[in-house]
């Protein structure tokens, strides 16, 4: 395992003004999810768990449309009538809409989680989560902190070849049965080491997707996976990085998997022994930089590392080689100097250079589009207390 040593670029700490770390902020959301946040006021638990069973339609399904849309997302937001301390931490529920002969068909099922189960039968809650404690004295045992959390597959769906997954980043994936999204059980896919990003990157020219996980101890470890379309898994290289961070999503262009480490810092003592939970832990110290790990795919073990002007970014759009040793990518986040909580930003990359070019940007591209250049995209923007939804052209 080799340890990434950052590069300094020409970013000067002493004159960063960055704004303070993009958190959102921990809420006690009742089980109806209201809050003094007015966007989860809107959020229910589900009502109704069923099969398949014929949806209403408005209009006319094309005959030719034919298949199965999964989605996945947090669907209890209480445990025993006491609520969860942060949306990330709502319970998971699967939904499917079949298409086939000019119908559809709707099911929704809870992910049967073994953190779920285990305290349906306690009869009170066990796990704490993302921005929820966990509960009575467990939290001050010296345990790791993956073994106090639930993982509720609440994030997002992987689809790799007939089989179904949910995800959540911090735990392995959770398999779905695609017939009744009946929960058949975590599963480490021959190769997680402990926790899978929920943002899988697919390369097409390559017939495979990436993914990678993070692991928490003395040394904060990068782990790099590939699943190809054949079936077939494997961790592809390990990376110890020189702090512990979070990293939510990352780019994969024809050549590259490239990951932004930004400056967030865990107390891990304070983690360790449950005084913070994970989201109520985190510090931003702008002083570190971004850290950019780039990783050839062709040759994983001869990986880069530099340190950029300090940024934060939750998602990324996509990201294509540009040539001459330049890429581009686009992300949604937060941006250097700016504190609005909706802010996209398109970037070009030289990796010889270290350095990197930015304007307003937008979201993530479609499958067609993974590791291609594009031209149109649409985006949602909050600035200056204004609502958006339009079309940007490259």
């Amino acid at each position: 395992m080799t340890s990434c040593m950052p590069i300094r670029s020409s970013w000067n700490p002493k004159t960063n003004n960055s704004p303070a770390v993009p958190t959102t902020t921990s809420v006690n959301a009742k089980s109806t999810a209201t809050t003094n946040l007015g966007w989860m006021s809107s959020l229910r638990d589900l009502p109704r768990e069923h099969g398949f069973e014929p949806l209403r339609v408005e209009g006319t399904i094309p005959a030719d449309l034919v298949g199965t849309l999964y989605r996945v997302g947090p669907s209890l937001f209480s445990s025993f009538g006491k609520p969860y301390g942060h949306l990330f931490d709502g319970d998971g529920a699967v939904t499917a809409v079949r298409f086939a002969n000019g119908r559809a068909l709707g099911a929704a099922k809870l992910v049967q989680s073994e953190g779920l189960v285990e305290e349906r039968r306690a009869g009170h809650q066990i796990y704490g989560g993302y921005g929820t404690p966990v509960p009575g004295l467990k939290r001050f045992l010296p345990l790791r902190p993956n073994s106090k959390l639930k993982n509720p597959a609440n994030t997002s769906i992987l689809l790799w070849g007939e089989r179904v997954f949910g995800l959540y980043e911090g735990d392995v994936p959770t398999e779905i049965a695609p017939s009744d999204l009946a929960t058949l059980g975590e599963k480490d896919l021959g190769m997680v080491v402990e926790s899978f990003s929920a943002h899988p990157r697919g390369v097409p020219s390559r017939r495979a997707m990436y993914n990678f996980g993070l692991r928490y101890g003395r040394k904060t470890v990068l782990d790099i996976y590939v699943l190809d379309n054949s079936g077939r898994g494997r961790k592809v290289v390990e990376i110890a990085l020189e702090r512990t961070t979070m990293i939510h999503d990352f780019i994969a262009t024809e050549k590259h998997l490239v990951f932004f480490s930004p400056p967030i810092y865990y107390n891990p003592l304070r983690l360790l022994f449950g005084v913070d939970t994970l989201h109520s832990a985190m510090r931003w110290k702008p002083e570190l930089g971004t850290e950019v790990i780039v990783v050839p795919i062709d040759d994983p073990q001869h990986w880069t590392c530099f340190t950029i002007d300090p940024f934060f970014q939750w998602h990324f759009l996509n990201g294509y080689e540009r040539g001459n040793g330049n890429w581009s990518y686009r992300r949604s986040g937060h941006c250097h100097g700016n504190d609005q909580p909706c802010q996209y930003c398109r970037h070009c990359r030289d990796l010889w250079k270290r350095h990197a070019s930015e304007s307003g940007d937008s979201r993530r591209a479609g499958p067609y589009y993974e590791c291609r250049k594009y031209y149109d995209h649409w985006r949602a923007a909050n600035r200056s207390g204004r609502r958006r939804f339009g079309r940007d052209v490259s």
